[in-house]
């Protein structure tokens, strides 16, 4: 497995563990959780998220990805959070899919490619 590959899996465990040391923080009226810096460049609405999955096919491991809509352009992002209503995702693992259009008329496979691209890009 490559470095970059291991950061990104260490990356996902530190912030489950995060988010769980956060959920019990936050259950606790004495302590408030506190504010912590991120690498996610930005936020999307639930409501502009066309898909959502997660594929292996590519893969030696699962890459969770999201494709989403700003205006007429789709973009597919395989580095996020999802916070209440809020797909917050980091630019450097994102790819443009083209139009709605575009996006409708691709196979499964070609957008878990792409999710895979989009995951090498930001890993390089």
């Amino acid at each position: 497995m490559s470095h970059k590959k291991k950061q990104h899996q260490n990356q996902i465990k530190q912030e489950a563990a995060q988010a769980k040391k956060s959920s019990k923080a936050a259950s606790s009226a004495a302590t408030a959780p506190k504010a912590q810096r991120s690498h996610y460049d930005f936020s999307v609405p639930r409501s502009c998220v066309l898909s959502s999955g997660t594929s292996s096919k590519f893969s030696s491991h699962s890459i969770r990805y999201f494709v989403y809509s700003v205006g007429s352009t789709v973009n597919i992002c395989s580095d996020f959070t999802v916070q209440g209503d809020t797909y917050m995702g980091c630019s450097a693992y994102c790819r443009t899919l083209g139009s709605v259009g575009d996006f409708r008329g691709m196979r499964r496979e070609d957008v878990e490619r792409k999710a895979y691209d989009a995951w090498m890009d930001g890993a390089r």
